[in-house]
């Protein structure tokens, strides 16, 4: 667990009306320590950035970060307790149900992002549209819904997604989700958060990767050819 910190405040009396908003904690060699952060002063509390910090001419840009992770059944069998006698509980042999979950993160919203029913609502119609109801990845849309149509959003804990893994389940997760995902989260964020442009950070992974059409793979090989 982390140091537990306490939130505090103080009155510049040079600069009148400046409040100093900041969390005091302990670190793990016991030194007082302080963070400021101007932003979780209730001043900003309903503060709507509408305009660069940067420029009065630019949208403000929104960082949104992006992961997911594999979660098994049995993934911690064999670090179970050893009884006196070096008995032990009868391990199975597989990993059993996997589960995995993508999902996306920022400063702005934290991990996923909880929508109002009225934003869910307009989030929808934003997805009926004739402008933007249909996929533009036409091909991930296809191999993975079997239609370009954009579905109805009805979760309103938005932004993550919770993947059955395996052969007998939805199969595993690769580009196309992936490509469908974050159709789905600029749909979200652009309801959320009109006046503002994202990108999206993600990292080197297999599962975000798309091969060339018409390239070799060698999992589609023929093993006679």
């Amino acid at each position: 667990m982390g140091p537990s910190r306490r939130r505090g405040s103080k009155r510049n009396g040079k600069k009148e009306g400046l409040v100093q908003v900041y969390y005091e904690f302990h670190d793990e060699k016991n030194r007082k320590m302080r963070e400021y952060h101007m932003d979780i002063h209730e001043k900003f509390a309903n503060m709507k950035l509408t305009k660069s910090v940067r420029s009065s001419q630019l949208r403000p840009t929104i960082i949104v970060g992006q992961d997911e992770s594999v979660f098994k059944q049995h993934s911690f069998s064999r670090q179970c307790w050893f009884g006196p006698n070096g008995e032990t509980e009868l391990l199975p042999k597989n990993e059993g149900y996997s589960q995995m979950i993508s999902a996306f993160v920022s400063r702005s919203f934290g991990v996923g992002l909880k929508l109002t029913e009225e934003e869910l609502l307009r989030v929808n119609e934003r997805r009926r549209s004739e402008k933007w109801g249909q996929y533009v990845e036409t091909k991930a849309a296809i191999e993975v819904y079997g239609s370009t149509q954009k579905k109805e959003i009805k979760d309103p804990l938005t932004l993550v997604r919770f993947f059955d893994v395996g052969i007998n389940e939805e199969g595993y997760w690769n580009y196309f989700h992936m490509a469908l995902q974050i159709e789905d989260m600029f749909d979200i964020l652009s309801i959320k958060y009109p006046e503002s442009n994202f990108v999206v950070l993600m990292d080197q992974s297999s599962g975000h990767g798309k091969r060339m059409e018409g390239g070799l793979n060698a999992s589609n090989s023929c093993g006679e050819c």
